[in-house]
C-alpha cells in the first residue's frame, strides 16, 4: 500500500519510553514518542496514527484525559488506545479506562510477547480497514471510468454495502470477544478465588486448633468448607462448559426425548439442596410430552435455573418446573416464590458485557455465568429464553425447545448417517 503504520507511545519517564521502543522495534512500524499529554496532542495533529499506547499517571494531563481527547476528535475517534500502567490491578482503574475509550490494558511490568501480540492484532485490523478502503476507492474509479449502467451500478453498490456490513460484523465480534475475555478473567481473578480463600482459611484454623476447638465449632468449620467446595466445583463446572462452548469443542447431538425424564433427573439431583433450605421442589409435566434437542445441554440449562431458583428462595418457599405443549414448541418454566428481580436488573441478565451478581437468601455467591450459559445452550437448540419477575414476588425463567427436528438438525443427522 506504500505507507508505514505509526504508533504513538506516551510516558512521562524517558526510560519507560526507551524500553517500550526497543520492544516495538521488531515490528515494521514508525514509533513517535511523547513525554507528556501536550507533546502527544502536537503529534496527533501532525501525524496519522494506527494506534496509541498511553501511560496513565502523568503530570498536567493524565492518560484518561488524553484518551478522552482522542475520542472527541473526528480524526482520531476510532484510534485504538491501549493503556500500559501498573494501576490496572485495581477494578476502579479498569472501569475508568473503559470509560475513557480504551480497547485494552497491559499491566506494568509488561510481558514483551503479550504486548507484541496485542499490538499485532490492531495493526492487522488497520491493514484490513485500509485494504477495504482501497478496494472501495478502486471500485468508485471503476464506475467513473466505465460509465456502467444503472443496473450494474446497483450491483456494485450492493457489493460495497455487503463489504461494509462484514466490517461492522467483524468489529462487533471483536467487541464480543473482548467482553468474553473480560468476563473470563473477572471470574478467574475473583469468583473462583473466593471459595479457595474460605477453604484455606478454615482448614488452616482446623489444623492449628483441632485439639482445643469445641466440637460445635469444628462441625461449623466443616460445613463452611463443604459449602465453599460445592460453590467452587459448581463454578468450575460452568466455567469449563462455557469455555468448551466458546472454543467450539461441545458437539451438539440432538435427539427426541421425554421431557419429564430429564426434569425428574434434575429434581433428584437437587432435592437435597432444597431440603436443606426447607423448600418444596416439584414438577408439573405430562408423561408423554417430548422435545427435540441436545439432552446434555438441556440438563445444564435446567440444573442452572433450578439452582438459581433455590438460591433466591427463602425457607418455606417452593420451586416448580412446569412444561407445556404450545403448538410446535415445548415451553419449560422454572418458577419460584423467591425474592424476585427488579426491572433494572432483568435487563442485565443473560448479557456477557454486563457484570451482575446477587447473593442468595443465605448469602450464596454467584457470577451470572450460569444464565449466560443457559441462553447460549437454549439458542443453540433453536429455542428462546426470557424471565418474568417482580421484586419481592418471585420469578419465572422460561425457555422453549422445538418438538420436532429443525432443518439444521436434519442436515446434521444426514451428515452422520
Amino acid at each position: 500500500m506504500g505507507f508505514t503504520q505509526k504508533i504513538l507511545i506516551v510516558d512521562d519517564k524517558s526510560e519507560n519510553l526507551f524500553a517500550l521502543e526497543q520492544v516495538l522495534k521488531q515490528l515494521d512500524v514508525t514509533i513517535i514518542k511523547a513525554l507528556n499529554g501536550n507533546e502527544a496532542l502536537i503529534a496527533i495533529l501532525n501525524y496519522d496514527f494506527t494506534m496509541a499506547i498511553l501511560d496513565v499517571q502523568m503530570p498536567d494531563m493524565d492518560g484518561y484525559e488524553l484518551a478522552e481527547f482522542i475520542r472527541s476528535e473526528d480524526k482520531t475517534r476510532y484510534l485504538p488506545v491501549i493503556f500500559l500502567s501498573a494501576v490496572f490491578s485495581d477494578e476502579f482503574h479498569v472501569f475508568k479506562g473503559y470509560q475513557s475509550g480504551a480497547v485494552d490494558f497491559i499491566t506494568k511490568p509488561f510481558n514483551p510477547d503479550i504486548l507484541i501480540n496485542k499490538v499485532k492484532i490492531f495493526l492487522e485490523l488497520d491493514l484490513q480497514r485500509l485494504q477495504i478502503k482501497e478496494n472501495k476507492d478502486q471500485l468508485e474509479d471503476y464506475v467513473v471510468q466505465l460509465n456502467i449502467t444503472n443496473s450494474q451500478l446497483k450491483d456494485e453498490i450492493s457489493t460495497r454495502v455487503e463489504t461494509e456490513n462484514k466490517l461492522r460484523e467483524n468489529e462487533k465480534k471483536l467487541q464480543e470477544l473482548n467482553a468474553t475475555k473480560d468476563k473470563f478473567f473477572s471470574i478467574v481473578a475473583h469468583d473462583l478465588k473466593n471459595p479457595f480463600n474460605t477453604l484455606l482459611g478454615f482448614s488452616d484454623l482446623l489444623l492449628k486448633g483441632y485439639d482445643y476447638l469445641e466440637e460445635k465449632r469444628i462441625k461449623n468449620f466443616h460445613q463452611l468448607i463443604h459449602n465453599a467446595s460445592k460453590r467452587g466445583y459448581n463454578l468450575l463446572e460452568n466455567l469449563l462448559e462455557w469455555s468448551r462452548s466458546q472454543t467450539g469443542r461441545i458437539k451438539r447431538i440432538p435427539s427426541k426425548f421425554f421431557v419429564k425424564n430429564i426434569i425428574n433427573e434434575n429434581i433428584n439431583l437437587l432435592n437435597s439442596n432444597a431440603k436443606k433450605k426447607n423448600i418444596t421442589l416439584k414438577s408439573d409435566v405430562n408423561d408423554e410430552l417430548t422435545a427435540f434437542a441436545d439432552i446434555n445441554m438441556l440438563t445444564t440449562v435446567i440444573r442452572n435455573l433450578v439452582s438459581n431458583a433455590l438460591k433466591f428462595t427463602n425457607s418455606g418457599g417452593s420451586v416448580c418446573i412446569k412444561a407445556t405443549d404450545i403448538q410446535e414448541v415445548v415451553q419449560i418454566a422454572v418458577t419460584d416464590t423467591g425474592i424476585g428481580i427488579s426491572d433494572e436488573n432483568i435487563e442485565k441478565l443473560f448479557r456477557i458485557d454486563v457484570t451482575h451478581s446477587t447473593s442468595g437468601t443465605e448469602n450464596e455467591a454467584g457470577t451470572g455465568l450460569g444464565l449466560i450459559l443457559c441462553k447460549e445452550f437454549v439458542e443453540k437448540n433453536h429455542g428462546q429464553i426470557w424471565v418474568e419477575s417482580e421484586k419481592g414476588s418471585g420469578s419465572s425463567f422460561i425457555f422453549t425447545l422445538p418438538k420436532h427436528p429443525h432443518p439444521d438438525d436434519l442436515k446434521l443427522l444426514e451428515s452422520k448417517n
